[in-house]
């Protein structure tokens, strides 16, 4: 891109060097597909630096707050009954069985 620069300086920019390059038959069809195709990319940079700055303030905001909505903070997610962390799972922590020296019981 540079060397096209240097070779056409002009205000027409990428729409003026490819009409040069590809010539006057095929010239206008090319610079409308250029054209078109540099607008999308700009609308998809656009979004996905919106995106990225999103997705980091809420990244912030959970690292500062310990939560990322305040519903979370009101009442925690119920646990599933075959949780394994669930009180009644043979996999949770009894302390009666470690203060007796009694194994938990559990499949296998």
């Amino acid at each position: 891109m540079a060397e096209l620069a240097s070779a056409y300086p002009t205000s027409g920019g990428m729409y003026y060097w490819l009409f040069q390059l590809v010539g006057p038959r095929w010239g206008p069809l090319c610079c409308w597909i250029n054209g078109w195709l540099n607008l999308l990319g700009q609308i998809a940079s656009l979004s996905s630096s919106h995106y990225f700055m999103v997705t980091l303030i809420q990244t912030m905001v959970l690292l500062a707050t310990g939560t990322a909505t305040p519903e979370e903070v009101a009442s925690p997610p119920p646990m599933a009954p075959d949780s394994p962390m669930a009180p009644d799972s043979p996999f949770s922590a009894d302390p009666s069985a470690v203060e007796g020296g009694a194994e938990p019981e559990g499949p296998g």
